[in-house]
């Protein structure tokens, strides 16, 4: 018996030991993930971008980390019509978009589109003139819309048989991220479940490379694309100043800067802001016009979400 009391007494004593060893060790590894960047938010799966204030005295309001926005898109056809026509005029085309919209929009996505807005041909305009070429239109609307991530989408589509490509781009670059292939053969002629159940499958996988690309950018900087154009006739020596006070100010205080294009009447940039310190692009607007309001007059034409169109003179 009293044996058995022993076996029982060491027995007690080594969960406590294990309890308090698992409890030491969970302490250990939040620590170690706390050190490394990783936290609860990124460990959620179903549920990743957290809006909810961490903390009321987290500093400038900077607690609540904004989801990314997303525009999802047919891709471009060989029929000449526009991204919203193609959605308008083919039902399957609007079903994948309202499937891959509504799967975003559960894991807590923002979500923008083409519809309303009136501008935007003389936007893609504006643009295809600065770049000297006709960029893909998707891009060009992801930034007028201030999207950050744009996603097109393309396939085939019969009773028997669904072919779904998803592709997933970073807006302001316009690099691709992700992309995702889903063919299935169907037993069943109902080809609108067809297409949900493919589009469905599809946008699941995706979306996981999306949300891991995307805490990858946040390490390196958040893009924002800036176009500064030049309207007043300045002498030549001055240009040059001026550009070299631009690039020279935007490489000081971003952590990387891409160079498109700079000419006597446009300069068109990449920027990778740390989120901490920039947290929109109006605060980079007026960083950048801070520095130059003492040599020109600045002014700004347009800001979206990672956008910013700025006019010299």
């Amino acid at each position: 018996m009293k044996g058995l009391s022993l076996i029982l007494v060491l027995l007690s004593c080594s969960i406590v030991i294990a309890a308090n060893y698992e409890a030491q060790y969970q302490a250990a590894e939040k620590k170690f993930d706390a050190y490394n960047g990783v936290s609860q938010s990124q460990e959620n799966e179903e549920r990743p971008f957290s809006t909810v204030p961490s903390s009321p005295n987290s500093g400038k309001n900077r607690s609540v980390e904004t989801p990314p926005t997303i525009i999802v898109l047919p891709a471009q056809n060989s029929k000449g019509l526009s991204e919203l026509e193609v959605v308008q005029r083919n039902p399957y085309s609007k079903l994948i978009m309202e499937c891959v919209n509504a799967y975003l929009s559960s894991k807590n996505y923002l979500l923008t589109s083409l519809e309303g807005q009136k501008d935007l041909d003389k936007f893609i305009l504006s643009q295809n003139a600065i770049a000297g070429k006709d960029e893909d239109v998707a891009y060009l609307a992801s930034l007028f819309v201030g999207a950050d991530i744009y996603v097109k989408y393309s396939g085939t589509f019969s009773r028997d048989n669904v072919n779904l490509e998803l592709n997933a781009y970073e807006a302001v670059t316009g690099r691709l991220w992700a992309s995702e292939v889903v063919s299935k053969k169907f037993k069943s002629n109902d080809i609108n479940e067809n297409i949900k159940i493919v589009a469905k499958e599809a946008i699941q996988k995706l979306e996981l490379k999306i949300s891991q690309q995307y805490e990858k950018s946040k390490r390196v900087g958040f893009q924002y694309k800036v176009v500064i154009s030049i309207t007043n006739e300045f002498d030549e020596n001055f240009i040059e100043d001026l550009h070299e006070e631009i690039t020279s100010f935007l490489q000081r205080n971003f952590k990387q800067l891409v160079i498109n294009t700079m000419t006597e009447k446009t300069i068109d940039v990449f920027l990778f802001a740390d989120p901490k310190i920039y947290s929109n692009s109006q605060e980079i607007y007026s960083a950048i016009r801070s520095k130059l309001k003492s040599m020109v007059t600045v002014k700004k034409n347009n800001i979206t979400k990672k956008l910013i169109l700025m006019e010299i003179k």
